[in-house]
């Protein structure tokens, strides 16, 4: 049902959908650019009729439908495009063996696994995650924190959410610590 009020919108206003299914960026980028070519169609008619005028509104004119249309087709596909990629059985053993190196204690060559994994996978939100653990670890605070933004940003990260706040809480905390002490 949200996906066709998403798309009824978008029919009327273009971008609207992608605000209505929680890409606001994206929706003002369509809204935007729509408006900016549409306007350009209509003034080159308008305020100054001469014949290479009318040649450029037809060319914004035809730029606006296109963009328009594209962004029908970009809501129609929203959800496939940025789902998270299922694991294939080799990334699943990879990620089973960093997460093995991870718990034997050797955190480099887990990391290096972890960030190879993103390297093809910019969406794997778990990696995100170990790759936030890990910093924290390493008393990295500013590392952890891209780590664990980036994971919650992605679909399916909220599932580390209540770890995640555990994590950055303690990490304030010793920070709070070490100045008390200094």
């Amino acid at each position: 049902m949200r996906d066709m009020i998403a798309l009824t919108s978008s029919l009327l206003v273009c971008g609207t959908g992608h605000w209505l299914k929680g890409y606001p960026k994206r929706g003002a980028a369509f809204f935007g650019t729509f408006l900016v070519c549409f306007i350009l169609a209509l003034g080159s008619i308008r305020w100054m009729p001469t014949p290479i005028n009318k040649v450029l509104a037809i060319g914004f004119g035809i730029l606006a439908l296109w963009v328009w249309l594209y962004n029908l087709i970009d809501i129609c596909t929203l959800n496939t495009s940025l789902a998270p990629t299922p694991y294939s059985q080799k990334a699943e053993e990879r990620y089973r063996q960093a997460l093995a190196l991870y718990l034997q204690g050797e955190r480099m060559d887990a990391r290096m696994v972890f960030e190879q994994i993103i390297r093809e996978n910019k969406r794997d939100q778990d990696c995100y995650f170990q790759l936030g653990k890990i910093a924290c670890e390493e008393n990295n605070p500013k590392l952890a924190d891209k780590h664990f933004n980036k994971c919650l940003s992605l679909p399916g990260g909220d599932k580390w959410a209540e770890e995640i706040h555990e994590l950055l809480n303690s990490i304030k905390k010793q920070a709070i610590k070490l100045t008390t002490t200094k």
